[in-house]
């Protein structure tokens, strides 16, 4: 059942002690055959989320709980989620990129470019057609 949904499946000992912050989130089977998923670690104990308490967040001491654990395991997702944050960093180089973004819309300054090129030639030249004044 844990592929079919995309999980992979780890057996643990059913033991809290063992547990770090680094190994959560753990699911768990009580007595009489409840299940929750420990979500966290404090100081005050541990936060579970019950089955069918719709997601209610009890917490309860590692010592008091322990007796009731009878089988614990890790579920983990078979393949790592995509991160949307860098999908554009490590996409693969479009040919012409650069093209393609300044060349989208040039008509519009034909004239503009233009006139730049003959004042930048004009300028190199130390033409003083636009020294006249001076």
């Amino acid at each position: 059942m844990a592929r079919q949904a995309g999980l992979s499946f780890h057996k643990a000992r059913p033991e809290l002690s063992d547990l770090n912050a680094w190994r959560l989130p753990v699911a768990i089977q009580l007595d009489g055959g409840e299940v929750a998923v420990v979500t966290s670690m404090g100081a005050d104990g541990l936060t579970l989320i019950m089955s069918g308490d719709e997601c209610a967040e009890v917490t309860h001491s590692e010592a008091s709980l322990q007796p009731h654990v009878r089988f614990m395991a890790m579920l983990r997702p078979l393949q790592a989620a995509r991160d949307v944050r860098i999908d554009d960093y490590i996409a693969p180089v479009e040919k012409n990129w650069l093209r393609n973004l300044v060349l989208v819309d040039w008509r519009p300054y034909g004239h503009i470019l233009v006139a730049s090129l003959i004042t930048n030639l004009n300028g190199a030249r130390g033409c003083p057609v636009f020294y006249a004044g001076l």
